[in-house]
């Protein structure tokens, strides 16, 4: 069996790991709940908490970079580097849902180096602050100094918002284009889902909807709505009506692509 069942309801298949199956509340609501270093900190110290740390550390243009980083072990779990060297299999599994994961957000499928430090200079931070005291050596934190500010473990319902805060704080920032010029998906003519940067991408992925009963259920969901047992939702493209960056926030992180139909996706 390759198929997990999520926070959020939604089944994810690692071998087949497709864009509507990754939501954030549901990546936040994993990564507060999963504990670094496999538990062994002198505090619980979550994932979703190092996350926001990352995203601080980076320069602001690569800060969603930084905070969904680890987004992908909402899915394969946090395991230590030296079992994730002994078991190449593994590594190869947590690449591909890694890849899939920043597709699903738009983010590039190979980290920035100057990520992949700042994420050694949270290591470090992390070790001086959250570990107990050892002579071990690290060889990876060759030459990495840990930021003068110390960490403060918070518990996962605060890491939770916080993590969701800081991406609601980088989207709004990101958002350039005007509202007026989307278009979205609108469900029974009472509520839209995502925004699309055009109005042929918008038709498509309304059709692609109004064939997919997981989409259909997914929007039904977070909409706060049921679908009746005798009849599904049925969506039509129209230009978009939101009037603030957070609704514009959809374009910006590419969420659109998951309801084009597969062969679009790319």
């Amino acid at each position: 069996m390759s198929t997990i069942l999520t926070a959020g309801g939604t089944p994810f298949n690692f071998f087949a790991p497709w864009a509507a199956s990754i939501d954030l509340d549901t990546i936040a609501h994993a990564l507060s709940n999963l504990c670094r270093f496999t538990g062994h900190t002198r505090a619980f110290y979550s994932v979703a908490q190092h996350s926001v740390l990352v995203s601080e550390i980076v320069p602001p243009e690569f800060a969603m970079q930084g905070l969904l980083h680890d987004a992908h072990e909402a899915y394969v779990g946090d395991m230590a580097q030296p079992l994730k060297a002994i078991l190449p299999g593994y590594r190869a599994l947590e690449d591909t849902v890694a890849e899939a994961v920043r597709a699903a957000f738009d983010l590039p499928l190979e980290l920035d180096a100057v990520v992949k430090h700042a994420d050694l200079v949270a290591l470090a931070t992390e070790r001086r602050d959250l570990m107990p005291p050892s002579s071990m050596h690290w060889q990876i934190l060759d030459g990495v100094q840990p930021r003068s500010e110390r960490i403060t473990p918070v518990s996962p319902a605060d890491a939770y918002r916080a993590f969701l805060d800081r991406y609601a704080e980088l989207l709004a920032a990101a958002v350039t284009s005007p509202a007026a010029t989307l278009w979205g998906i609108s469900i029974d003519g009472s509520f839209e889902v995502v925004a699309f940067p055009d109005q042929a991408t918008a038709e498509r992925g309304a059709a692609s909807f109004n064939s997919d009963p997981l989409l259909q259920q997914r929007a039904a969901e977070r909409a706060g709505r049921r679908i009746a047992s005798r009849r599904s939702l049925t969506a039509q493209a129209r230009p978009w009506s939101g009037d603030s960056a957070s609704h514009a926030s959809d374009l910006a992180r590419g969420a659109w692509k998951s309801y084009l139909p597969k062969e679009r996706r790319a």
